[in-house]
C-alpha cells in the first residue's frame, strides 16, 4: 500500500511533508515523493529532499492517495497554474482516490475543478481564501476538513491530525 506526497521543487513546507510521512509510515503505508523534478529541494526549514520520481512518471493505480504539501512554494512557482499539477489532481480524484492538501496546496485542488461544492478549508490568507471561493469551493475555515475523499487542512499546526484523517478515509 502506498501513498504519493507532492511537493513543490522549493519551499515546500517541512512539517506538512515530515509529519505526515511519518504518521503513514508507522501505519504501515509505503510513501513516495513526487515533484516538477528529480532533484535535491529544500524546504522552508532547509531540510533537503530529492523526490523518488516525476509527476510525469506517477501510475495513479499504484496509490491509495495523494497529498499535496504546502509551503511558499505553492505562490513561488505558481503551482495552481501548472498543468502537470491540476491534471494529476484530477487523475487521482476520478480514479476515486483519496485526494488531499494542506496549507496553500488546496488551490491546486480548487484550480483543478476538484473544490466545486466541496466544503474544505486552506491556510486562512485572504488570498488563498478568495482563490476557494471563486472556484465556488465550500470555505468553512475549519482547521481540517473531509468531503468524501477530499481532504483539506490549514497549516502545519494540524500536519498530524491531517495525515490520520486522510488513513480514516482511506
Amino acid at each position: 500500500m502506498k501513498i504519493l506526497m507532492i511537493i513543490a521543487p522549493g519551499k515546500f513546507r517541512d512539517e506538512e511533508l515530515l509529519e505526515p510521512k511519518k504518521v503513514f509510515e508507522k501505519n504501515k503505508y509505503k510513501v513516495e515523493i513526487a515533484s516538477s523534478v528529480k532533484k535535491e529541494l529544500k524546504g522552508m526549514l532547509n531540510n533537503t529532499i530529492t523526490p523518488d520520481l516525476l509527476i510525469k512518471d506517477v501510475k495513479v493505480k499504484d496509490y491509495k492517495a495523494i497529498v499535496f504539501v504546502g509551503g511558499p512554494g505553492i505562490d513561488d512557482f505558481k503551482l495552481y497554474e501548472n498543468e502537470e499539477f491540476l491534471e494529476l489532481a484530477k487523475k487521482f480524484a476520478e480514479k476515486d482516490k483519496v485526494v488531499a492538501a494542506i496549507c496553500a496546496a488546496p488551490k491546486i485542488l480548487a484550480k483543478a475543478g476538484l473544490l466545486k461544492g466541496i466544503k474544505c478549508t486552506v491556510f486562512g490568507d485572504h488570498d488563498n481564501i478568495e482563490m476557494l471561493k471563486s472556484e465556488n469551493a465550500k470555505y468553512s475555515g475549519e482547521s481540517i476538513e473531509a468531503d468524501g475523499k477530499i481532504i483539506t487542512a490549514e497549516g502545519m499546526q494540524v500536519a498530524e491530525e491531517f495525515a490520520e484523517k486522510i488513513l480514516e478515509v482511506i
